[in-house]
């Protein structure tokens, strides 16, 4: 299928797009039984300066099926037919602290036009993200005196843990979330969010940080 950005037509056209609450599926009003194209960017990024590279690279790719595909470096697509739209009740999103912008459809033989849309308006939509976390001092309880038979006191262990409070975020990548240390830059995979609870062995507390504007850290 060869892809090709088309002029705004205005019989085809994809906008309200939103997150249904209850589903928290992407929802948009288009065009009735056309297919819509979305695309993924990063948070606050929007594809409409980018969409005849974006056609050219669909136009070369093998697109999955009722699935997102990586196109150009974090820049995913998926095409949504009308009956997926209603099967899946939308679109799921494929992660969040990132941005959704909708596009609808026109099949022409083998060449599918991606109408622009007539007003940047109401075509996008961006969806951040938040995760709570604590950090606490590990200390341990040692006994003093002669074989241990003295008052007990609180003795550093040297470590800290970082819990991460809440489920991790569908669709993380890993290194959204990274400590510096030392000068060295560690990332947080998504197995570490997943445990909840890692420990580090430092002078003090380690402080996760992140580039992505979508998402947000905050310390219970």
């Amino acid at each position: 299928m060869q892809f090709t950005y088309s002029p705004t037509v205005p019989a085809f056209y994809a906008t309200m797009l939103r997150i249904d609450h209850t589903t928290f599926n992407l929802t948009w009003d288009s065009t009735k039984g056309q297919t819509v194209l979305v695309v993924q960017t990063p948070y606050g990024k929007s594809p409409l300066d980018q969409m005849e590279a974006i056609c050219e690279k669909m136009s070369a790719a093998s697109l999955a099926e009722d699935n997102y595909t990586e196109v150009m470096p974090n820049i995913w697509v998926r095409l949504v037919t009308a009956a997926q739209k209603v099967r899946n009740k939308g679109c799921p999103i494929r992660c969040l602290a990132s941005s959704y912008t909708v596009f609808c459809c026109e099949t022409q033989g083998d060449t599918c036009l991606v109408h622009a849309p007539q007003g940047p308006r109401n075509v996008s939509v961006d969806i951040p993200a938040q995760m709570n976390f604590s950090v606490q001092r590990q200390t341990t309880m040692v006994k003093s005196g002669f074989l241990g038979l003295g008052a007990a006191r609180e003795v550093d262990t040297g470590f800290y843990s970082l819990t991460f409070l809440d489920p991790c975020p569908p669709g993380y990548q890993d290194g959204d979330i990274f400590f510096t240390m030392g000068g060295l830059r560690i990332p947080v995979t998504r197995a570490m969010l997943e445990q909840k609870v890692v420990y580090f062995k430092t002078p003090a507390p380690p402080m996760p940080e992140t580039q992505n504007t979508g998402l947000q850290l905050l310390q219970r």
